[in-house]
């Protein structure tokens, strides 16, 4: 599914969840992008259109989150996890930290 503008596009990526991501990532299928909707035990067979998805298991990264709502989720965590410092479990290896969840999020139209 395409954003309006073109510039953005919903598709599963290669681990079968839900990305928003440019064109490059749609087009190669790449599990990367802005917000992701986890999979978790959902299979995708079960839906047809976003419109469909739950409202929980969505996340995004710094990039398209409001710098303040991006700062109280990442603390959230952090502390959720007894992290205050943000390096707990952190390996280096993965860009996993980067990513926060964005509370009752409802794709409700789908234009194309």
């Amino acid at each position: 599914w395409a954003a309006e503008d073109g510039e953005r596009f919903m598709y599963l990526g290669e681990d079968n969840d839900l990305w928003i991501g440019d064109d490059e990532h749609c087009a190669k299928g790449k599990a990367t992008g802005y917000v992701c909707h986890e999979a978790g035990s959902m299979s995708r067979a079960d839906f047809l259109a976003p419109t469909m998805l739950s409202s929980t298991g969505w996340y995004s990264n710094d990039g398209s989150t409001l710098t303040s709502q991006y700062d109280a989720a990442q603390a959230a965590r952090l502390a959720a996890r007894g992290d205050r410092d943000g390096d707990e479990g952190d390996d280096g290896d993965d860009d996993t930290d980067k990513w926060v969840e964005v509370p009752n999020v409802r794709v409700t139209a789908v234009h194309g």
